[in-house]
């Protein structure tokens, strides 16, 4: 709490001195806003897809047929595919 009172009552007194202390601080930042790194899409790589079909009213066959087995065959030729 002292060291917080420390910097406190000198700004306090010499309103300049802060503005130029946060003028200070700002040119900082703007001097090294270039050298942040950042990372809008992180790579990984997916290991699992999950597909969802939904086909209301329709048999088993119905979307076994027209669902199940087009998906199967878009999926066939992609490798390391358990």
């Amino acid at each position: 709490m002292n060291f917080m009172k420390s910097w406190i009552e000198p700004l306090a007194a010499h309103p300049t001195a802060a503005n130029l202390l946060m003028i200070l601080f700002l040119l900082l930042g703007l001097m090294n806003i270039g050298d942040i790194r950042r990372e809008t899409f992180p790579d990984f790589a997916s290991t699992e897809v999950s597909v969802t079909a939904v086909y209301p009213g329709a048999t088993a066959e119905d979307v076994e047929s027209a669902v199940c087995e087009r998906i199967e065959e878009a999926v066939e030729g992609i490798s390391n595919l358990i």
